[in-house]
């Protein structure tokens, strides 16, 4: 039981867990601690560096403009990964046409070593990244999640805002779609 001693031995329940309010300067050491994990999670979200930055600088300044309402019910770091995220999906709507119609969606770096295995390695990244940006939002969301960023099921629910038996789902669900669309090609 939560309780709290008062003055004259009375004993009163607490309703919840108090948090303490959040700090500007608590807020600004978050955001420069996670600023360069979150520019990679919104690359990898998104495919695309342009984008990455431009959705990491919207949320930012949704930051900037409600750091005040946070509640304390997650941790800083977390309540901001989901306004990137909240932010990438926005900016990939914008300009999912373009997306469609064959830009290159972002490079990896090979390491295959001779010129004939170089081109093999980046003609079937482009295959990847291509069958990846055409899974719906939420599957690209918790593969990217879990297998590039190694989030663990529980970490994925949580920012995301679903629970962890939708995450092994949706995660079976993009795997299942992303063998079909490589095979297709």
């Amino acid at each position: 039981m939560n309780a709290l001693a008062c003055p004259g031995g009375m004993v009163l329940e607490k309703a919840g867990p108090m948090v303490e309010p959040l700090s500007r300067a608590s807020l600004e050491q978050a955001v420069s601690d996670s600023l360069p994990y979150w520019l990679r999670m919104a690359q990898r979200l998104s495919g695309d560096s342009e984008i990455a930055e431009e959705a990491v600088q919207d949320a930012l300044v949704r930051v900037a403009k409600s750091w005040k309402s946070f509640r304390g019910q997650s941790a800083i770091e977390t309540w901001v990964g989901r306004i990137v995220i909240h932010s990438v999906r926005d900016r990939l709507a914008a300009r999912r046409p373009s997306l469609q119609n064959g830009d290159e969606a972002g490079s990896i770096e090979s390491t295959a070593r001779g010129p004939m295995e170089e081109l093999l390695a980046v003609e079937q990244q482009q295959r990847v990244r291509a069958a990846i940006a055409t899974l719906p939002d939420r599957q690209r969301e918790v593969l990217t999640l879990t297998i590039w960023e190694a989030k663990s099921a529980t970490e994925v629910a949580e920012l995301l805002e679903i629970n962890t038996q939708n995450v092994y789902a949706t995660l079976h669900a993009a795997r299942q779609r992303l063998k079909e669309i490589l095979r297709e090609v």
